[in-house]
């Protein structure tokens, strides 16, 4: 049973040679549009296109390989038409291989046909989850080391700002800045400062003695 289109339907299938954006409704039938517009693009009896020149991009892995399992069934219901048609035996074969893929996936394939452009290393391999939280809580922890050291006055506003409002700038309790007067940090606040304490930061932390880095 074929597929009756709507009028705008029919004009994102057919149109050539420029740019378009579809939007509609979820449920709408935008996949079923797009799969149709790549199947006659290949099979345009005109200028046939071989799949494996286009690129199509998706959200995730699953709508990826469902609109390669749909280019593909739709290329064996046309070859069992003509069986003998070279051009869609060709396209059965590079279906497989058709860059019908996520953004993430496409971005991988150009890094690795391409590292050597960029100084990556050819082994490099995507951080699992464990892996990347690790990593962001290095660099967060080097960050916040860095501008504590530098104790740039607007930097220790915004932690003093964002501890009082979040109550979860736990960091560097203990630490004794490098900076012109010896402060001691106590979750985000400035509580020893020239050798006085501040007794207005009672009861927001407890209260630690300068240690002297190392």
């Amino acid at each position: 049973m074929s597929v009756k289109w709507t009028e705008e339907q029919e004009k994102v299938i057919q149109l050539r040679n420029r740019s378009l954006l579809v939007s509609a409704a979820a449920g709408s039938g935008k996949t079923a549009v797009l799969v149709q517009r790549i199947i006659s693009m290949v099979m345009d009896e005109v200028h046939p296109l071989d799949i494996d020149r286009l690129l199509v991009v998706t959200f995730t892995n699953a709508a990826a390989a469902e609109m390669r399992e749909r280019v593909g069934t739709a290329i064996e219901a046309a070859l069992e038409k003509d069986p003998y048609n070279q051009h869609l035996q060709r396209q059965l074969t590079l279906v497989h291989n058709a860059q019908i893929t996520t953004i993430d996936s496409f971005c991988i394939r150009i890094l690795r046909d391409h590292f050597h452009k960029i100084d990556l290393e050819p082994g490099f391999r995507i951080a699992d989850e464990g892996e990347l939280k690790l990593l962001r809580e290095d660099v967060c922890e080097a960050v916040l080391e860095e501008f504590y050291e530098k104790a740039d006055p607007e930097f220790l506003r915004f932690a003093d700002s964002y501890s009082q409002a979040k109550g979860i700038m736990k960091v560097y309790e203990g630490w004794q800045l490098d900076c012109a007067v010896d402060s001691t940090i106590v979750r985000g606040r400035v509580v020893y400062e020239n050798g006085k304490v501040d007794e207005s930061a009672s009861g927001w932390g407890e209260f630690v003695k300068p240690v002297l880095k190392k």
